[in-house]
């Protein structure tokens, strides 16, 4: 990925998951596209990596 790739050259410390099938806006309980299992393992993965990476 271009964005990865980008993040690495300058060293910046990231974390990049794309869910298959899975489309923008997936996170809104409200929308159509809401895709609740990828959801939940989405926000952990955020909380996870903001605590590891803002100490």
């Amino acid at each position: 990925m271009e964005f990865e790739s980008a993040l690495n050259k300058l060293d910046i410390d990231n974390q990049i998951h794309i869910y298959p099938g899975v489309d923008h806006a997936f996170a809104n309980p409200s929308g159509e596209r809401y895709a609740p299992e990828e959801s939940k393992d989405a926000w952990a993965q955020t909380i996870s990596f903001l605590e590891s990476n803002l100490k």
